[in-house]
């Protein structure tokens, strides 16, 4: 199979991503994008690769860490576009992992500047609520399956 990232184009207007709820302690990590906004680690997945193995990918390029997978807890469906005008129907599917170790950091370019934060689960879901559904998520999975 061809290695190539599901990022959606004209032809095929669909992007899989997926989130990682890192738990380390009684916090989870969040990323504080350059825009100021804030979201779940989430990395595009790749047409050759499995589930756990994008996870992976994703915990070392956004956090420079790695994780224990515990579960699946959700998915979310979103949209954007492109610079071309082409709107692209983005899923994430999210899975709680917890942190095992620090790792090198190997972000893409334009994860670079991104920082990374430990929150407490309330305040996860306070800053997230601001930039979308993930807060919900988080939520949903604390109220379930307290820490």
């Amino acid at each position: 199979m061809n290695h190539f990232p599901i990022i959606g184009n004209k032809t095929n207007p669909h992007h899989l991503s997926v989130g990682i709820i890192l738990q380390k302690e009684d916090k989870i990590a969040i990323i504080k994008k350059t825009d100021d906004s804030y979201k779940i680690p989430s990395e595009t997945m790749y047409s050759d690769e499995s589930i756990e193995q994008c996870i992976n990918r994703g915990m070392q390029e956004e956090l420079g860490m790695t994780g224990e997978i515990k579960r699946y807890v959700g998915s979310l469906i979103s949209s954007f576009c492109r610079p071309d005008g082409t709107k692209i129907e983005k899923t994430t599917i999210y899975f709680l992992a917890t942190y095992l170790q620090d790792i090198e950091r190997k972000p893409e370019p334009d994860e670079v500047d991104d920082k990374i934060f430990f929150f407490s689960f309330d305040e996860a879901i306070k800053v997230l609520e601001k930039y979308g559904d993930e807060g919900n998520l988080v939520k949903k999975l604390f109220d379930s399956f307290p820490p």
